[in-house]
């Protein structure tokens, strides 16, 4: 189907807007924004029957088409990313199996600030939902970085590009840095 936004019934008085990047008969693919729910009353999964076709799987090969599709796995709340659903009983039931024996690993990347090593593993406790630390196992590799400047270089290089221009921030004192924290 290709990646189309579909804008899904308001939550809390807003449009939510779900992109499908891949759907067929058994499966579908959806971003799921962050600040939203995989499952539950106001989630991704009360807003799929909105995005996903209904599938035309015949019965014998899909075991049954599934109500409203069905999120596979979960992201938390607070993170966006895609998200694999089943549309029939079939696929939901193989997928899960899949996920719940690690046949297939969902793959996060962070904006962190530091420069960790090329590659390492964070192994320890994390707070959860409720407040309750758990254990958590993180096996990562470094991917783009890209140099913080210092301010007074930063402000150093505005100032070069300012020359001659005034300093453009619109108080009308030319040639005299705005000052910011």
């Amino acid at each position: 189907r290709g990646s189309n936004k579909v804008l899904s019934p308001k939550q809390n008085g807003e449009v939510v807007p779900l992109e499908v990047v891949y759907e067929d008969d058994h499966v579908g693919v959806v971003v799921k924004p962050q600040g939203i729910s995989t499952t539950g009353r106001r989630s991704l999964q009360a807003y799929l029957p909105y995005a996903l076709k209904p599938t035309r799987a015949p019965p014998e090969e899909s075991k049954g088409a599934i109500a409203k599709p069905r999120p596979c796995h979960r992201l938390d709340k607070a993170t966006g990313g895609l998200v694999v659903c089943a549309k029939t009983f079939a696929a939901m039931q193989r997928l899960c199996e899949d996920f719940a024996k690690r046949n297939m690993q969902k793959e996060y990347v962070a904006l962190v600030h530091g420069r960790p090593e090329a590659e390492g593993t964070f192994d320890g406790p994390v707070p959860g939902q409720d407040g309750k630390m758990k254990a958590s196992l993180t096996h990562y590799k470094r991917g783009r970085t890209w140099p913080l400047k210092a301010k007074s270089e930063a402000a150093a290089e505005a100032a070069e590009a300012a020359e001659g221009q005034g300093n453009g921030n619109g108080n009308g004192k030319e040639g005299e840095e705005e000052e910011r924290d």
